[in-house]
């Protein structure tokens, strides 16, 4: 008897540990983060790596498949059996598909920053960009709340577009989203800043929004033009810019989240305040 209990515990043990192996191996919870990263022989020393946060991925996938299938559930109780059990089968079964096509699609997803660039892999695909490729840099960071203000989130999103116009967007399933922001926007500032002087000194018009753009000679919001000798400085209230002119306080507003390269647009409106 003692035989054929050591022999059902170490079997039990045998499992768990092929289960937890299977586990770590589906999760993958850090492996991009404990790989040493290569370095690259155009953009440079690899410096940080911004992988998908995998184990969020599995948990709003649960927190959305749990209660939509007992809700299901609970629908289908005084149906009959057989019919119920078809319809509730087949419902969950669709329902699991597609969650995990989402998951499927987030799932092996990565940011890595080097030197002089960084690199956006989506799958197997990897695209890598110079920091003097990128055209226009857009974060949004914004504080929300539902029901009430009983539940509170931050969205962080951050949109890139590439001379080649490709646009990457990052968001909060990609780990330190915050320090991934904060490091793209300081060096593509830096890498953009010269070529925004120059393409100044040269009399063209820099965009930093669908009907925003400044000049040597001043700014232009859609039809209406400032000259920066009666432009009076800027303020940012409530998520907005505010341009002032002479007489004028509020020449022309509009939201930060809509601007892009905000920080050089406020370069720039420092530098004539």
């Amino acid at each position: 008897m003692c035989e054929v209990y050591s022999h059902i515990v170490v079997s039990a043990r045998s499992f768990h540990n092929r289960c937890d192996k299977l586990r770590r191996r589906l999760l993958n919870t850090a492996p991009q983060e404990e790989q040493a990263l290569l370095d690259d022989p155009v953009l440079g020393q690899a410096i940080a790596n911004y992988p998908s946060d995998r184990a969020k991925l599995l948990i709003v996938g649960g927190l959305i498949y749990l209660p939509v299938s007992s809700l299901v559930n609970l629908l289908f109780a005084d149906t009959d059996p057989a019919t119920a059990a078809i319809i509730v089968i087949t419902f969950m079964s669709l329902l699991a598909l597609l969650i995990g096509w989402v998951i499927l699609h987030w799932w092996n997803r990565e940011v890595v920053l080097y030197v002089r660039g960084f690199a956006y892999r989506e799958g197997s695909r990897m695209v890598f960009i110079a920091y003097p490729e990128v055209r226009t840099f857009r974060q949004r960071i914004e504080r929300v709340s539902y029901f009430g203000g009983l539940i509170k989130r931050t969205i962080h999103e951050i949109t890139i577009t590439t001379t080649a116009d490709e646009t990457i967007v990052l968001n909060m399933i990609y780990r330190r989203i915050g320090e991934l922001g904060q490091r793209l926007e300081k060096e593509i500032h830096a890498a953009l800043q010269s070529i925004i002087a120059i393409r100044l000194r040269e009399g063209q018009a820099i965009p930093f929004s669908a009907d925003f753009t400044i000049d040597q000679h001043g700014l232009r919001a859609g039809d209406r033009r400032l000259a920066w000798a009666d432009y009076a400085g800027y303020q940012i209230t409530q998520g907005h810019l505010v341009i002032k002119a002479q007489g004028d306080p509020q020449w022309h507003q509009l939201p930060i989240r809509a601007i892009d390269n905000v920080t050089l647009l406020l370069e720039q409106l420092q530098a004539h305040s």
